[in-house]
């Protein structure tokens, strides 16, 4: 946001929610930790893989809500150059996407090491693996499905 301009707190809390809900999910659906989270708390868990992914819509609809009120504040577009900011987002989100990425991968590689286990990925293909994450081919359900294929191979 600019500097200056007001925090709305319901929007803060639409966000912290949200961000929330969808580590939740992610670790009542994925991973090892929901097999033996579930005998415990299976009602929690069973709410959670089929209501917690709707926190992603109220994620995207409160960042395009910020979006829209930081460059278009009186509903006419302060952008000059589209590609430029583009270009600016792109460099600033990709860099700590790929270290994040880089980490995951070896803490995968790590996790096959020790133990096995269905949500253990395979090891990534050398050169067809870097383009489809550089690219963000996996932000999308279509591109989730060509990740796999570029990645794994499946």
């Amino acid at each position: 946001m600019q500097a200056g301009s007001p925090r709305i707190p319901l929007i803060d809390v639409l966000k912290a929610t949200s961000c929330l809900l969808i580590v939740s999910h992610h670790l009542a659906w994925y991973g090892p930790m929901s097999d033996y989270a579930y005998p415990l708390i299976p009602s929690l868990i069973n709410w959670l893989r089929e209501y917690g992914r709707i926190a992603v819509q109220v994620f995207f609809v409160t960042a395009g809500f910020l979006s829209a009120k930081k460059f278009a504040p009186e509903g006419i577009s302060l952008i000059t150059d589209p590609f430029h900011l583009i270009k600016r987002r792109y460099l600033r989100l990709v860099i700590p996407y790929l270290a994040a990425l880089t980490l995951a991968i070896g803490c995968a590689a790590l996790a096959r090491a020790w133990m096995v286990h269905d949500s253990i990925p395979n090891p990534p293909k050398f050169f067809s693996a870097p383009c489809a994450y550089i690219f963000v081919a996996g932000s999308s359900q279509s591109g989730s499905a060509l990740r796999r294929y570029l990645v794994c191979g499946d």
